[in-house]
């Protein structure tokens, strides 16, 4: 077995052991992510929406033909 995966496998192991202790590290909960702009995400929305209109074929009826 290769020294270095033993070191850092039995070092892993520990530091799972060891954060379920009472006095383990606790890491402080992050913080929220910032959201952009209401206005903003809307007009971006928007745009997509209008893109994917123009992008996505149009839906045939049943019996019609696909072509002009």
């Amino acid at each position: 077995m290769e020294p270095l995966a033993f070191l850092l496998g039995t070092t892993a192991a520990r530091e799972l052991a060891q954060s379920a202790l009472p006095d383990a590290p606790v890491e402080p909960p992050q913080l929220p992510r910032l959201i952009p702009d209401k206005p903003l995400r809307r007009a971006t929305a928007a745009a997509l929406h209008h893109l994917a209109e123009l992008v996505e074929p149009r839906a045939v009826r049943t019996g019609q033909p696909a072509t002009r």
